[in-house]
C-alpha cells in the first residue's frame, strides 16, 4: 500500500498489481477419477485446479479435453471426483480449507471415425 500526502500525484498502479489484490489465493484443486468398466477401458486420474478471487462465490473446475489427450480409450466410465479446497498462496494460510466429493457419475466413450 502506498501513502499519498495532500499534494503529491497517486502512482500509477500496474494491471499486475491491480489483478493480484482481487485473487484470494485458496486454490480449488479437483482430482478426476475415471474408472473404466471392462477389458478395454483405462483407468485415468485428471487434474483440474481454479485460484478463488474476491467477491466471487461460486466456481466451475472443469477439466477441458478430449478423450484421445485424457488418454481414455472407448469404453464405459464411472467418474468420481475429490475437491480439495487450499491452501492459500499467501504463506499465513497454508492449511487445508476443505475437502468435497463427488461420484456417481458416468461417462461413454466412443471410438471417433478416422
Amino acid at each position: 500500500m502506498t501513502t499519498v500526502r495532500p499534494g503529491q500525484v497517486r502512482p500509477q498502479v500496474s494491471e499486475t498489481e491491480t489483478h493480484s489484490r482481487n485473487i484470494l489465493g485458496p486454490t480449488i484443486k479437483v482430482n478426476f477419477a475415471f474408472e473404466g468398466i471392462g477389458a478395454q477401458a483405462t483407468e485415468k486420474d485428471l487434474v483440474a485446479t481454479e485460484t478463488t478471487e474476491k467477491d466471487k462465490f461460486e466456481y466451475t473446475v472443469e477439466w477441458k479435453g478430449t478423450p484421445d489427450v485424457a488418454g481414455l480409450t472407448a469404453g464405459f466410465y464411472a467418474i468420481a471426483a475429490v475437491a480439495e479446497i487450499g491452501p492459500a498462496k499467501h504463506a499465513c494460510a497454508q492449511f487445508i480449507f476443505g475437502y468435497g466429493y463427488v461420484a456417481k457419475a458416468l461417462l461413454q466413450v466412443y471410438k471417433a471415425f478416422s
